[in-house]
């Protein structure tokens, strides 16, 4: 029996679903769609290449109308998966917490998101590096945190079970997450490239995306209240071509960057 991300067709096992593929096949898919180079049958060959997991010469022995058949039955590829977010995700067997506001993030999480989000015809690119930034790789529970929070699961699930666990106020451990290393985005954000669903992924993109305007007007208010403060400065006084340590110059920069990404609207 097929699951809900397959159909079969003839002999072929098809994706029928964007929760079928990963983050980097989503790219390949839609780069393709997207190619004023190629020609329409082109590209139904191309994509249904890849969804049904053969070279591109299969299709040698099929019509141009059998080809279009095949291509009517995968919808899907007329969507994009709807904005959402969960708190946790799994990502090649590990867990990440998303975070999501002003006060899950650090300085450094805010001064790299602007640098990837500040040119608007790149952003699309930068998904799998934002993604890197805002979702936080989590430490394993210890076994007896793990066991407390199957005790509790299972208690929740019986009424007697969950009237004793309120009465004593008994919540689930939370893991900790890992602290912040910019080093390694680029390794986390080829992770997910490679393994997350495209579906949680270009859904969280797009619910960050949708609330961005927001997220950086706190970001702004972050880094000219604290970053400003620490340096005894005032932002009137702040001119970028006064500034000697060439540290000072690059935040300088990078605020000013993110002013401009959230007075143009992207992400409204």
């Amino acid at each position: 029996m097929l699951s809900d991300n397959y159909v079969q067709i003839g002999e072929l096992k098809i994706i029928n679903s964007w929760e079928g593929i990963n983050l980097k096949t989503y790219y390949q898919i839609k780069d393709i769609l997207n190619d004023s180079q190629y020609e329409q049958f082109d590209k139904q060959i191309k994509v249904l290449s890849i969804l049904a997991n053969v070279k591109e010469d299969y299709w040698n022995e099929y019509t141009i109308r059998e080809i279009e058949d095949v291509f009517r039955q995968l919808p899907f590829l007329n969507t994009t998966p709807e904005p959402k977010s969960q708190d946790y995700y799994t990502i090649k067997g590990e867990k990440y917490k998303l975070l999501r506001t002003r006060e899950d993030l650090k300085g450094g999480q805010f001064i790299d998101l602007s640098h990837f989000l500040k040119d608007e015809g790149l952003i699309n690119d930068n998904i799998p590096t934002i993604l890197a930034i805002i979702l936080a790789k989590t430490k394993p529970l210890s076994w007896k945190k793990r066991l407390i929070n199957r005790l509790i699961a299972k208690g929740n699930s019986r009424p007697k079970g969950r009237k004793y666990l309120e009465s004593w106020k008994i919540r689930p451990y939370e893991p900790e997450i890992q602290k912040y290393d910019a080093g390694n985005i680029l390794e986390t954000a080829n992770i997910i490239f490679e393994n997350m669903n495209s579906v949680e992924a270009i859904g969280l993109f797009s619910f960050f995306l949708n609330s961005s305007q927001a997220y950086y007007a706190l970001t702004l208010h972050f880094l000219d209240s604290t970053i400003l403060e620490s340096l005894k400065l005032s932002k009137e006084a702040l001119e970028e071509e006064s500034i000697v340590n060439l540290e000072l110059r690059q935040i300088v920069r990078k605020m000013r960057s993110m002013r401009i990404f959230t007075e143009s609207g992207i992400g409204k």
